[in-house]
């Protein structure tokens, strides 16, 4: 596509090299914009382009076709497109996306994924609070209230509680201790001691 520029077009009327048309003045002697083939070839390739790209046949009767070309090529960009308001409902593969984006799933139903995300730094939960998340959640002991200054702790929540925590030393190669401890299902149960699993 190109602006008119025959030697009778208004040059620069829409901003520095954007020429446009005038209808002339006879009063002084101004010509009206003529018009050649390139101009006229232009107009008509870009606009019978689109209707095409549509999969449009041309037809030399009607006069809407540029309009229903522009609905359809629109139409079919949406079909790809996900719905804002949808919140990734319309995923066709969830499965495949988890993976592609390399997270994992709430419902916890990931069992070809390769890694557990680390909630970060868990506090120690204590009396009848049980676990607010169902499923298994991995979490970073440091100084928050576990029977090990450091470590990181697996959490599994459902009709119960169970909680492992794999202790690491503040010296270098030196060993720490693993404890586990349990949560029975009702809401007025406390959590049980931690048991040690293993120490050096």
């Amino acid at each position: 596509m190109h602006r008119i520029d025959t030697p009778t077009a208004q040059k620069d009327k829409f901003g520095q090299g954007k020429n446009g048309f005038t209808n002339g003045d006879p009063a002084t002697g101004r010509r009206a914009t003529d018009l050649n083939s390139d101009m006229w070839d232009a107009v008509q390739e870009e606009v019978c382009t689109v209707i095409e790209a549509a999969g449009i046949p041309l037809s030399k009767g009607e006069h809407t076709q540029l309009h229903a070309a522009i609905d359809r090529l629109i139409a079919e960009q949406v079909k790809t497109r996900l719905e804002k308001n949808q919140n990734g409902a319309d995923i066709p593969d969830k499965s495949l996306f988890v993976r592609n984006i390399g997270a994992l799933p709430a419902n916890g139903t990931a069992v070809a994924a390769n890694r557990l995300a680390s909630r970060g730094a868990l506090p120690a939960l204590t009396g009848t609070t049980r676990g607010s998340d169902s499923g298994l959640i991995m979490g970073e002991v440091y100084n928050n209230g576990y029977p090990t200054q450091y470590g990181n702790i697996l959490r599994l929540t459902g009709t119960g509680d169970g909680e492992i925590l794999i202790g690491w030393s503040g010296t270098n190669g030196a060993p720490a201790p693993a404890y586990i401890r349990s949560h029975r299902d009702t809401a007025d149960a406390e959590w049980s001691e931690w048991a040690m699993l293993y120490t050096t």
